[in-house]
């Protein structure tokens, strides 16, 4: 096989390539500029181009590892209240005194109530009922301490050692009823002037006496005192002979409870709650203390 000469080669190349030139390019414009729709089409088609990734530099994708769970803040531990301040208790060997503890100023219930606990489980009951009634007549108590409070007097009221008759103080209750009441009146105000007795632990002789009064209607004028130095107020008589000693206690407690607000000593004396029989009420929502103090402010001044 004879082999092609070089000239007959370089011609056929050149013919080749000017062909396909002519062929390539026979229906392109290049003297007329390009019209600008045509230059954005090539501005889009090229930044697109260039916002894809080159497959060159491509890393083979595998599992995506989730970063550990963040671990919790340490937990802070909750703040623990302050322990209420420890009362000192004291020589107990000798009897208790109606005002003991009642020095200790700006002292919390809670410290009362811690006291009076501790005294109770060392079986010193005279002494527990004495911080009981602090709880009740020198703090001022929530309610749930309040009757906290009233049931610890509940638990140590124990029967009081009963002084000489002379020593005692005697008050009189006194009412004034309608004509047609007076034996009704008699009958329960008798009962009522035994119930304050107890409710003040013997500390107080409390009489009744009732008098017919003819400018009475359907009232009863309730009177706590001596002789003329009295307190006195006028309530609705009641509708039932059986609500005429819980109506005169009820009086009485509003009575006393008005006298001891004047007593910057003492704290007010708290308001029943619903249900509450009124002799309980005057038996632990006032102490002895207060008892001690209401019958004071009728001793005769020297």
């Amino acid at each position: 096989m004879s082999r092609i000469p070089p000239w007959i080669a370089i011609i056929l190349s050149i013919a080749i390539i000017a062909s396909v030139w002519i062929l390539g390019t026979r229906e392109m414009d290049f003297m007329t500029p390009p019209t600008e729709a045509k230059l954005e089409m090539a501005r889009t088609r090229a930044s697109q181009q260039l916002a894809k990734p080159s497959d060159l530099f491509a890393v083979p994708a595998g599992p995506v590892e989730s970063p550990p769970p963040a671990e919790p803040p340490p937990k802070e531990a909750p703040d623990q209240p302050e322990p209420p301040p420890t009362i000192q208790v004291g020589d107990l060997e000798r009897s208790p005194t109606l005002d003991a503890w009642k020095d200790e100023e700006d002292t919390p219930a809670a410290s009362f109530i811690e006291l009076a606990s501790r005294l109770e489980a060392n079986t010193q009951m005279a002494w527990a009922r004495v911080a009981w009634e602090r709880v009740i007549d020198h703090t001022p108590a929530d309610e749930d301490e309040l009757q906290a409070a009233i049931k610890g007097v509940l638990r140590t009221r124990l029967t009081p050692t009963a002084m000489d008759g002379d020593e005692r103080p005697r008050l009189s209750l006194t009412l004034a009823a309608p004509r047609d009441r007076v034996e009704v009146t008699k009958r329960a105000a008798a009962g009522a002037a035994e119930e304050l007795s107890k409710a003040s632990s013997e500390l107080i002789v409390f009489t009744s006496k009732v008098t017919p009064d003819a400018e009475l209607n359907d009232e009863l004028e309730v009177g706590l005192g001596i002789g003329e130095t009295r307190l006195a107020m006028r309530i609705p008589a009641p509708g039932s002979p059986t609500d005429y000693a819980d109506t005169i206690l009820r009086a009485t407690f509003r009575l006393i409870s008005s006298q001891l607000a004047a007593n910057e000593g003492l704290q007010p004396i708290s308001q029943p709650i619903a249900g509450e029989k009124p002799a309980e009420s005057l038996a632990t929502r006032i102490t002895r203390l207060g008892w001690q103090s209401f019958a004071a402010a009728f001793a005769p001044s020297e």
